[in-house]
C-alpha cells in the first residue's frame, strides 16, 4: 500500500524531492493532482510504501527545513 507523505507544489519541486529520497533507498511515485493553489501548474503528490512513511518523512522534513533556511 502507498502513502501520501508530501503535496508538491510543482513538478520541478517534486522530482527534486523524489530525487533526495531515492538517494535515501526510499521508493517514490509521484501522482499529479491538478492544479496547485498557486496557479503554476499541477501540484503534485509524493507517495512511499506504507512500510517506509515514516522515514521518507523524517528525510523530508530534514530537506524542507534547509530549502526555508536558505530563503
Amino acid at each position: 500500500m502507498w502513502t501520501v507523505i508530501y503535496v508538491a507544489p510543482s513538478p520541478e519541486v517534486a522530482e527534486r524531492l523524489q530525487s533526495v529520497l531515492a538517494q535515501e533507498s526510499i521508493a517514490v511515485k509521484l501522482h499529479p493532482t491538478g492544479l496547485s493553489s498557486s496557479g503554476g501548474g499541477p501540484s503534485i503528490e509524493l507517495l512511499v510504501p506504507r512500510t517506509e512513511a515514516r522515514e521518507a518523512a523524517e528525510v523530508l522534513n530534514r530537506m524542507l527545513v534547509r530549502m526555508n533556511k536558505r530563503k
